[in-house]
């Protein structure tokens, strides 16, 4: 086979290079490290605070008003301590007078009034006074001895049979214990005036809302 000119110039030139150690081997690639995934950060769970349980505010509820207690019917007199003693002048054997007597608190519905006056030591009714008018807030010293009274009041027999008051009489130096009770009544009494103690309660009979006695004692003079 011929080889131009050309063609054996050029193969000169490579035995050339080849011989000379400048031709060198083309080089082995360096393979590109597979890099090593990094695992993403896991994204924090937020904590959650709880928050605070509301307490739900109770409905106030209103109070209701208290209803007053009323007070308790209440007798006294201005002349004696309740217990006390009966001054003398109200003894039989003295002025005879009937004591001054106030009293108070009659309950709700009262249409009338009546004072029974009796010795506790001795079985002996003294005063018998009934159908008071109910917005009577006591009776006068020295009431009258009659049957009917100004206000309508009526009067009735003591154990004597005399209309109106008879003072203590108890024999002289003995003490005894007066009661003075006052009843607050639904409804007038259906009697007249002159009528004894027994009537009078077997009258009151049912009809008694409240009661008060005041009590005071006597010691017995010489006439």
């Amino acid at each position: 086979m011929k080889l131009n000119a050309l063609s054996l110039l050029a193969l000169v030139t490579i035995t050339s290079l080849v011989a000379c150690g400048n031709l060198a081997p083309s080089p082995t690639p360096t393979p590109t490290p597979t890099s090593t995934p990094i695992p993403p950060t896991p994204t924090p769970t937020p904590t959650l605070t709880p928050t605070s349980t509301l307490t739900p505010t109770p409905t106030p509820t209103s109070t209701p008003t208290p209803t007053p207690t009323p007070l308790p019917l209440a007798i006294s007199s201005p002349a004696f301590e309740p217990g006390g003693d009966i001054p003398e002048r109200f003894g039989f054997f003295r002025d005879n007078v009937s004591p001054e007597l106030v009293w108070d608190h009659a309950p709700e519905g009262t249409q009338s009034l009546t004072l029974l006056m009796d010795d506790r030591d001795h079985a002996f009714s003294h005063w018998v006074v009934y159908n008071i008018p109910a917005d009577t807030t006591g009776l006068p010293e020295g009431v009258l001895q009659q049957p009917l009274l100004p206000d309508g009041t009526w009067q009735g027999l003591n154990t004597n049979a005399e209309l109106g008051y008879i003072g203590p009489y108890p024999s002289s130096g003995e003490t005894h214990r007066y009661a003075f009770a006052l009843y607050a009544l639904d409804a007038p009494l259906e009697l007249e005036p002159g009528a004894t103690r027994e009537q009078v309660l077997t009258a009151m009979e049912g009809r008694i809302l409240a009661i008060s006695e005041l009590t005071g004692t006597y010691t017995g003079v010489a006439p």
